[in-house]
C-alpha cells in the first residue's frame, strides 16, 4: 500500500548509468552521479551501504537557483509536472539554551567528570534520611 515516489530500472540492469538512487542502511536517501569515463556507481553505492539503487535519467534531478532551475551536471534542466519537491526544513536543529556560556574543552571538566564521588555521613558511617514521613520518622536509604 505504499505510495512510489520514484521508478526506474533498477542500477543491476543498467550498470553504465550516469545517475542513481538509492537508501541506505540509516534510511536517507543516497544520489550519485557520476561523469563520462568515472567509476561505475554500482560499487560506490555499496560501499555507502545502499544494497539496492535505481538509475535515474541523466535530467532528472535539478536544483531551483535564482537563475531557475539547473541539471545536476551543470546544464539547464526543465521540472516536470510529476516531479518530487524537497523542501528544506528552516527550523534549526538545535536551541542553544544558554548562549552566555562559554564550552570549554575536555582538559578542563573532564578529570572532574571522571572523578567518582560518593557521599557519607559523618558520623556513624550512614547516611542521613533521605524522606520524613508525616509522622516523622525518617525513611532510609540503604
Amino acid at each position: 500500500g505504499a505510495l512510489a515516489l520514484l521508478r526506474g530500472p533498477g542500477l543491476a540492469a543498467t550498470p553504465d548509468a550516469r545517475a542513481a538512487i538509492g537508501v541506505d542502511a540509516d534510511g536517507l536517501w543516497v544520489v550519485a552521479e557520476r561523469r563520462p569515463g568515472a567509476p561505475l556507481l554500482g560499487p560506490l553505492l555499496r560501499a555507502a551501504g545502499v544494497e539496492t539503487a535505481i538509475a535515474l535519467p541523466e535530467r532528472s534531478l535539478a536544483l531551483l537557483e535564482a537563475r531557475g532551475p539547473v541539471g545536476t551536471f551543470g546544464t539547464a534542466a526543465p521540472i516536470p509536472e510529476t516531479g518530487l519537491t524537497l523542501l528544506a526544513d528552516p527550523r534549526p536543529a538545535a536551541e542553544v539554551l544558554f548562549p552566555d556560556v562559554e564550552p570549554a574543552p575536555y582538559a578542563v571538566w573532564g578529570t572532574l567528570q571522571d572523578t567518582r564521588v560518593r557521599y557519607f555521613r559523618a558520623s556513624e558511617g550512614r547516611r542521613r534520611p533521605r524522606f520524613q514521613a508525616p509522622d516523622g520518622t525518617a525513611d532510609s536509604v540503604p
